[in-house]
């Protein structure tokens, strides 16, 4: 659990790999944190543990330039949705 947010205090399900609880823990980091970057790291972890919820909002972020290091490119996103 290294990718985890060392600040972040998390339920117990969290740690069972529930991919919708980390999708609903990237909206808590970006809409009340205003932590961009730790809801992309969240929003990746709901993804890669198949929650469709997650990957769209890793859509979302990449589409808004969200993910650290990486600039915006609408190219790059539709090659990865379509």
């Amino acid at each position: 659990m290294s990718e985890l947010p060392s600040d972040v205090m998390c339920p117990i399900f969290v740690f069972q790999d529930f991919a919708p609880a980390y999708n609903a823990l990237g909206f808590y980091e970006i809409n009340m944190k205003s932590n961009y970057s730790g809801g992309v790291v969240y929003f990746n972890l709901s993804a890669k543990g198949g929650d469709r919820d997650g990957l769209f909002n890793m859509g979302v972020a990449t589409d808004n330039g969200w993910i650290p290091g990486t600039p915006r490119d609408k190219v790059c996103l539709l090659q990865h949705c379509s």
